[in-house]
């Protein structure tokens, strides 16, 4: 159900789920709250926990014994389900697989577990979850509400959701999905909630329709207005048989709802008043031994406080014994209340909380993690406010919820900023930022990224600091290449290993040293990449391969994986297949997913480069399965480009331009700039391939220019080459241009090293040769370049030559 406030859709729920329609089935509530959006998963964990009956007060081996319990009881075979539960729960896991996994596999196995849990339960009895106030939701939740919502049509499960129109979802087209909007209540609608909560008497017939009018039908704008008048005197009797004191007027009935509220509560007891707006800085769901601990009220007159407060219809109780919990009834309730306090008072209460929570639940803090953050950032409690905001930045980064991390250490960096001015505020500023540089790149969001390094570069040096000046400099080289400064990241990394090698900072040696060889690759500098790549691999074979130092990839993988590729533009494809193989067996055994996308990755290039087209698109669509399944946004679209090319070359050129299209849109969004050019060279190619001559003309000389801005050498012959090839094409035939940019292409590649190229230049040559009638040059041309592809082993374009020579015959 979507509507405005106050339109009546959590009653809605609340009368559906406790009519005799849900009999038999099984119900389980969630809800959101406002500053939960940050908070990855906290409406599944709400409904985790009133699933397995979960309390505040239960210890760990409390809530082990709960969740083992009821699994076990409910199909044994869902034991693989516990550690992620568990996880889920903040609880102790001791399962060593689950420690070994990368937190994007941890992530998806908890997606996996949380709906195999739904789906199993649901077969056992018809299952109703709830889920209200989505416009709260945190990315995650919503992520495994798209995921599990296909299952729906096929379960004895019902789904209910209510959000306010904001929100956003992707759902509508769903024939199995039905979205009912809820309206404020038609005349005759009201008039039937007005005669029940005023009754029939002839002294209150007029004010019906006077409340009608001027709450224009919503229901809980006529539920407190009635109240407001039976308050202030102008209503006697009791609900549903009141009688007007005197001649009714609205006229103090404030305009809207939130002034209504807002006049109810400063009506109220002074200490009344001060205990709801209390219990608002806690949340809309108080629980009572919190609430306890934080008002100076004895138990006695907090109960009867709070008795009170039920009675006026602003709270109710939602817990039951020994957890007994007090929820405001209506979320603008809550609102109107917390925003009756002035700053200074808020500020004192949330800094109270802190203090509370953190003493009363010393052993179990964890699970209060995004609880404290919220609350010592309002309160101002500067020093804790860092501390746990990082921690819930890195809770979230260790389930990949990249969204949720940065949004709190976000928040970290801002509260940072409130620290007396020193060295321990620079290094938590320098900290935070190196940790929001993870998730950022992980979302592909370099063009925040990169200045976020470079930040805390600037901070580090301020500071004197070297080892942080060194990471600050090491992290920035992978960024900085990918966003297309390449020179300047290649002079970063060679910063960082002179600081490092100094100082002996092996972990930064390794970060720095790990990337260093693809620039070299990039820049044309093969021969020089390939002696640095296999100086790094010996090196990083004495680190443990588990280790990744802060970057996605194992380095013992992506070091491999950088040196295949130079090796695949040598030409020696025997080698470079038997390195990645190892680099594979590494991510394997290692169960490190990002590390095994890479990989395949590298595999797919090596292919393509090769000729072998059939097996490219079979590694690059496993890929692409990979680096999904981890939601790698960042390497994605890298995969994407290589898979559209290979498409276009198995005859699937309207599936691979599409594809290749959709990548460089990705590029452009995220400022890679690298991964474009790369696209856009692809793009050409496939545009070549598919016939499309005037466009891959117009795509290879743009990405040529911004290749040559950049000095991304690698693509300076091969571009080359392609626009020297389209010239020789009858649609774009201009032989003395071809000739030129062949010429130059093949002495480019040569200085390279870049064998492959060098074959593909002859090649190309010498058909232009045999178009142009020089048939003994072309046979020359020809010739060398068949010899080379038969040394390559490259099959697919030695029968190509082989075709070509066999037609030039005299």
């Amino acid at each position: 159900t979507v509507g405005e406030p106050g339109v009546g859709k959590s009653r809605l729920f609340w009368e559906f789920t406790h009519s005799h329609h849900t009999q038999g089935y099984l119900v389980v509530e969630a809800s959101s709250v406002s500053y939960g959006k940050a908070t990855s998963f906290l409406p599944v964990i709400d409904l985790l926990k009133s699933y397995f009956t979960i309390g505040e007060r239960d210890d760990a081996r409390r809530v082990r014994e709960k969740l083992t319990g009821k699994l076990l009881t409910l199909d044994r075979r869902l034991e693989p389900l516990l550690p992620p539960l568990l996880a889920l729960l903040d609880q102790p896991v001791e399962d060593e697989q689950w420690s070994q996994h990368e937190p994007r596999q941890r992530r998806r196995q908890t997606l996996n577990a949380l709906k195999q849990l739904w789906l199993r339960e649901a077969e056992n009895q018809p299952l109703i979850l709830v889920f209200e106030d989505l416009h709260w939701i945190d990315s995650e939740t919503q992520e495994l509400l798209n995921e599990f919502l296909v299952k729906i049509p096929t379960t004895h499960i019902l789904l209910l959701f209510n959000y306010r129109p904001e929100y956003q979802h992707p759902w509508g087209s769903k024939t199995f999905y039905t979205q009912m909007g809820l309206e404020p209540l038609s005349t005759q609608s009201a008039e039937h909630l007005l005669d029940s909560l005023l009754g029939n008497d002839s002294s209150v017939q007029s004010l019906k329709q006077t409340l009608i009018e001027h709450t224009e039908g919503n229901p809980l704008f006529l539920e407190e207005s009635v109240r407001a008048l039976a308050e202030t005197g102008q209503l006697l009797g009791d609900k549903g048989a009141y009688r007007a004191a005197g001649t009714l007027s609205t006229s103090e009935v404030p305009p809207t709802v939130q002034a209504l509220l807002a006049a109810r509560i400063d009506r109220l007891d002074t200490e009344d008043k001060r205990l709801l707006q209390t219990a608002s800085v806690i949340g809309k769901d108080v629980p009572f031994e919190l609430l306890k601990a934080i008002v100076d009220l004895s138990a006695n007159a907090l109960t009867a406080a709070l008795t009170r407060l039920q009675a006026a219809e602003f709270v109710y109780e939602a817990g039951i014994y020994p957890d007994v919990e007090y929820t405001f009834k209506h979320a603008l309730t809550h609102e109107v209340a917390y925003g009756g306090l002035t700053r200074n008072r808020k500020q004192q209460l949330h800094a109270r909380i802190v203090d509370t929570i953190e003493q009363t639940y010393a052993n179990r803090l964890d699970e209060h993690t995004e609880r404290l953050a919220h609350h010592a950032f309002r309160g101002e409690v500067w020093n804790k406010a860092v501390k746990y905001l990082r921690h819930a930045g890195q809770r979230a980064f260790a389930r990949s919820a990249n969204t949720e991390a940065v949004n709190w250490w976000e928040r970290a960096l801002e509260a940072a900023e409130h620290l007396p001015d020193g060295k321990e505020k620079t290094e938590q500023q320098i900290d935070i930022g190196l940790e929001l540089r993870a998730p950022l790149i992980h979302l592909g969001e370099l063009a925040r990224a990169v200045p976020m390094m470079t930040l805390a570069q600037a901070l580090a040096e301020r500071l004197g600091d070297r080892y942080r000046i060194a990471r600050s400099l090491a992290y920035q080289v992978q960024g900085l290449f990918f966003a297309g400064k390449v020179d300047e990241a290649f002079a970063a990394g060679k910063h960082a290993v002179s600081i490092a090698e100094t100082d002996g900072y092996e972990d930064v040696l390794i970060v720095s040293k790990v990337f260093l060889p693809q620039i070299l690759l990039w820049q044309g500098k093969i021969h020089e990449a390939q002696t640095m790549g296999r100086v790094n691999i010996n090196a990083i074979s004495n680190v443990p391969e588990r280790e990744r130092f802060g970057i996605p990839a194992l380095p013992a993988v992506y070091a491999r994986g950088v040196y295949v590729n130079g090796l695949s533009y040598l030409g020696r494809f025997q080698e470079a297949f038997a390195v990645q193989r190892e680099a594979n067996a590494i991510a394997q055994r290692t169960s490190q997913p990002y590390s095994q996308a890479w990989i395949t990755l590298v595999s797919c290039l090596a292919f393509a480069i090769k000729g072998d087209f059939k097996e490219a698109v079979e590694a690059g669509e496993r890929a692409l399965a990979l680096s999904t399944a981890v939601e790698s946004w960042a390497l994605y679209p890298w995969i994407a480009a290589w898979l559209g090319l290979m498409y276009v070359r198995c005859n699937r050129e309207a599936e691979g331009i599409e594809l290749l299209t959709e990548c460089i849109s990705r590029f452009n969004k995220t400022d890679g700039l690298l991964g474009r050019l790369q696209a856009n060279y692809l793009l050409a190619e496939a545009q070549f391939q598919a016939g499309h001559m005037e466009s891959s003309l117009r795509t290879a000389r743009n990405t040529r220019e911004s290749v040559r801005q950049i000095g991304i050498d690698l693509y300076r012959p091969i571009l080359l080459e392609l626009i020297g090839r389209i010239h020789t094409h009858p649609e774009t035939y201009d032989p003395e241009r071809a000739l030129t940019y062949l010429d130059d292409a093949t002495c480019i590649s040569e200085e390279q090293g870049n064998r492959v190229m060098v074959a593909h230049c002859l090649a190309s040559r010498g058909m232009l040769d045999h178009t142009l009638g020089q048939n003994l040059q072309a046979r020359e041309n020809l010739t060398r370049a068949r010899d080379m592809y038969r040394n390559m082993s490259m099959t697919y374009y030695l029968q190509k030559a082989e075709y070509d020579l066999a037609n030039n015959r005299e």
